[in-house]
């Protein structure tokens, strides 16, 4: 039996599908364009990199999967580029207090602002990459919207972090991305394994000492192969000249006691 749903049912559902098709394009376009003018003029648009960072405070955008892996993405590509090589150091109350240049203070105002962003952009991806930990959730990026965020958001927000520790080592809030990225190189997957493995053989496996005496410690078990006889085979050196000279097939026969 057909049930046919009524023209108005018909009506809304394509209305939405319609709303939400145009809501992508148009925050697909503003992230575009919004990321082109900070790249092109930081210190003249922060206000633009701050509309940024505020629509993850938006759950009905958040809402839409495809939007917040481009956001997190693009967000990493500004800060790589704007971000300065060094570390911003926060003024004192009398350094505040001081007569500045008119070019000292525009500079301390970008600082200011950039550092503000950033760091609601790092809130953001240590959140996305506590979830999936049933514990150690902290109470940062409170003011990013609640949702159950994704695996691929969580790869996504992994490489971000990894990216822009790599573009810049020693900005603020270092300390605390490698803090986020940590326990993921406990994970037990094997392409997170095998990327480590090719990161380290690209770098011809010159390691920091440091680092070899890490790894050394680290409890690697021989895996025995699942096609042998596992324990069905005896040290050669402690057979006899004779039993050496039986047949390998024979011997194991013998000691697991197949032969009859």
């Amino acid at each position: 039996m057909q049930v046919n749903a009524p023209d108005d049912v018909k009506d809304s559902g394509v209305h939405q599908l319609l709303l939400k098709k145009k809501l992508k394009s148009d925050v697909k376009l503003l992230i575009v364009t919004n990321c082109e003018t900070v790249v092109q003029s930081p210190e003249a648009h922060m206000a633009s990199l701050r509309e940024l960072v505020k629509l993850f405070e938006s759950s009905k955008i958040m809402s839409l999967k495809e939007i917040r892996v481009i956001l997190i993405a693009s967000l990493c590509v500004v800060f790589k580029d704007i971000l300065p090589s060094y570390h911003i150091r926060n003024l004192t109350e009398p350094e505040k207090s001081q007569q500045m240049k008119k070019e000292t203070k525009k500079l301390r105002f970008f600082e200011e602002n950039l550092l503000v962003n950033y760091r609601k952009y790092t809130d953001v991806l240590h959140t996305i990459l506590s979830s999936a930990a049933s514990v150690g959730k902290s109470t940062r990026g409170a003011k990013c919207c609640k949702i159950n965020w994704s695996a691929v958001d969580r790869v996504t927000a992994l490489r971000a972090a990894c990216q822009l520790l790599e573009a810049h080592p020693r900005f603020n809030f270092s300390e605390e991305l490698i803090q986020s990225v940590l326990p993921y190189l406990n994970n037990n997957s094997e392409k997170i394994c095998r990327a480590i493995h090719a990161f380290w053989r690209k770098m011809s496996y010159r390691l920091r000492p440091a680092v070899a005496r890490i790894l050394s410690l680290v409890p690697i078990k021989d895996v025995a192969d699942p096609n042998g006889n596992v324990g069905s085979k005896r040290d050669r050196n402690l057979l006899s000249r004779r039993e050496r000279k039986v047949s390998p097939i024979l011997l194991i026969k013998r000691q697991t006691g197949e032969e009859t």
